[in-house]
């Protein structure tokens, strides 16, 4: 009989606790993930990123964010880098546990991009350099273990706008703006692993 009760209660305190988890990730699960985006693509780019709002729902493999923001580095003219106005990426889950990752569908509106020139550099350039871990030889000991495939089904970029500010020259504007069109493309894949 005190086995059963035992039983009993550990049941009962392991089902409480998904509960608890559950109705917090609905509560603040985007607020986290939220935190969590800003401070690593902060980290990452080396420049501070801000993002408004962050939708994940799990269960319909979707992920949204609104107003996602990239700060230029340090020593340009022109505040942001990138700003993004609404994003959306739907992912067939099933997809997770086989050779090939499918994404349904990739949205992207409201993309206003600034290309900003300092001397022989950029940037975009310069942020770029930031990501990218300096070349570090390796001994190929091992041989690295297969990847994924990744298909996208569609892609759409809606509302691009890149402001150019170029070095100055004398009687010459040095910035200009490019409206882009709408941009889809469907059935991306490729046939190198992730």
């Amino acid at each position: 009989m005190k086995a059963k009760k035992i039983i009993r209660t550990i049941i009962i305190v392991v089902l409480a606790l998904i509960v608890i988890l559950v109705v917090g990730f609905y509560f603040y699960g985007n607020q986290a993930i939220k935190i969590g985006v800003e401070k690593g693509a902060s980290q990452a780019l080396k420049v501070a990123v801000a993002v408004d709002n962050v939708n994940v729902s799990i269960l319909a493999g979707e992920v949204g964010l609104k107003n996602l923001m990239v700060d230029n580095p340090e020593g340009y003219q022109l505040k942001k880098l990138l700003q993004l106005g609404n994003g959306q990426v739907k992912l067939n889950l099933g997809s997770l546990l086989s050779p090939e990752i499918k994404i349904e569908d990739i949205l992207l509106e409201n993309v206003n991009v600034t290309l900003e020139q300092k001397g022989l550099s950029n940037n975009i350039q310069d942020v770029i350099n930031n990501i990218s871990p300096a070349a570090e030889e390796k001994p190929q000991e091992e041989k690295p273990a297969p990847g994924k495939k990744l298909r996208i089904k569609k892609l759409q970029i809606n509302g691009v706008n890149v402001q150019v500010k170029l070095l100055p020259v004398p009687g010459q504007t040095d910035a200009l703006t490019l409206k882009l069109a709408p941009i889809t493309m469907e059935d991306l894949g490729t046939d190198d692993k992730l």
